[in-house]
């Protein structure tokens, strides 16, 4: 992380392909966890993980989760080159957490605010 090997990486939607690929690359043989548990849906809503099963790539109407690597190893779905960017950067700057969580809440607002129909939540 320090030398940016993650933050350099051609960007991959899953990023736990995208950090086996780095380990193989440092010489690290990937393996599943033995303890623990791995959430593969970010989303906390029906609708928009039935997208993600489906390939349905739309998410202009969907509220993401705070990018936040608190506790996590890995995070499935990132978004974009961006999303990928400060999933990175709360790694390295834990209060960045935070500062994405109050962007993610004033969205939210907004949203209700406004009536606008969004996903995102649990169903």
């Amino acid at each position: 992380v320090a030398h940016y090997h993650i933050s350099d990486i051609r960007f991959l939607h899953l990023e736990d392909a995208a950090v086996g690929m780095l380990a193989e690359r440092c010489g690290i043989r990937p393996s599943r966890p033995t303890t623990g548990q791995v959430l593969e849906y970010r989303y906390q809503s029906i609708k928009a993980n039935n997208r993600v099963d489906q390939g349905i790539k739309k998410v202009d109407d969907l509220v993401a989760p705070a990018p936040c690597m608190k506790d996590k190893i890995l995070q499935h779905r990132i978004i974009n080159k961006k999303d990928m960017h400060d999933h990175h950067q709360s790694v390295l700057d834990p209060k960045f957490c935070d500062v994405k969580q109050a962007e993610h809440d004033a969205i939210i607002r907004d949203k209700r605010k406004n009536r606008l129909k969004w996903f995102g939540r649990r169903a």
